[in-house]
């Protein structure tokens, strides 16, 4: 069995991988007496973990003790997947690992991920100048909740946002106002930046969705988008796949 783990700053996913698919998959908020309790009742021969919260790795480490974790970090050549982001050692492992969930899903074909979390992140596994598929990089931008309490905590007459997909686009009250340039106008921002990707002649193959706000955001895009919920994690798999313990 191997055990990936998922430790975003909101929530931490776990996955317990028999072979061939997901036995179970269990979601918490991020702290550490939540995942010492999960993951002391969980039993597997590997680990594999993705973490954006390094203080949090400790409890990740103490809780699967004796079982050693292996923490991804992307490198220039992760084991035939070379990465252009400069340096390689700064990208996030869970996007990291998203770029390899993609690749699990399309091969050779590439394609995007777009999670959609804390922060939305949108990553591009595709051919570089070399005709060598690579993650090219992407781009990061704040979380449509980021957003929301950002703006609503900035200001002082507008009131708390209710995260829901606008009935109109454009608003006629307070409340639809905020979700039509808030959450319709994070879907925009996305397919915007995919459209000016795929301007530049890279980006082709399929997108793929996953994160906490997947099912509010996706639905709002005009770019096809296939869900994986636990692309993450997929990646996590491909990861312990390319270091030989999968």
């Amino acid at each position: 069995m191997l055990l990936a783990i998922d430790v975003g700053n909101t929530r931490t996913k776990v996955g317990l991988w028999d072979g061939s698919e997901w036995a179970r998959v269990d979601a918490i908020e991020s702290n550490s007496e939540g995942i010492t309790a999960l993951l002391s009742t969980l039993s597997a021969t590997r680990a594999i973990c993705a973490s954006v919260v390094p203080t949090l790795n400790d409890a990740v480490s103490h809780a699967l003790s004796p079982l050693d974790v292996y923490f991804l970090t992307a490198s220039e050549d992760f084991h035939g997947l070379y990465s252009c982001y400069r340096p390689p050692d700064t990208l996030g492992a869970d996007r990291f690992a998203n770029v390899l969930g993609v690749f699990a899903q399309a091969g050779l074909m590439g394609g995007m991920s777009v999670d959609l979390g804390t922060a939305t992140k949108i990553d591009i596994l595709d051919e570089d100048e070399c005709d060598d598929l690579a993650h090219l990089g992407g781009c990061i931008m704040p979380g449509v909740a980021t957003s929301a309490n950002a703006l609503t905590s900035g200001t002082s007459l507008l009131p708390p946002l209710d995260l829901a997909a606008p009935k109109f686009i454009i608003g006629n009250s307070t409340m639809e106002s905020l979700r039509s340039g808030v959450v319709l106008a994070h879907a925009c921002a996305i397919d915007e930046w995919i459209r000016r990707v795929r301007e530049d002649g890279v980006g082709g193959g399929s997108v793929f969705v996953t994160g906490g706000f997947s099912d509010l955001i996706a639905p709002l895009c005009r770019t096809p988008m296939i869900r994986k919920p636990n692309l993450t994690l997929d990646g996590l798999v491909e990861a312990s796949r390319r270091l030989g313990f999968a």
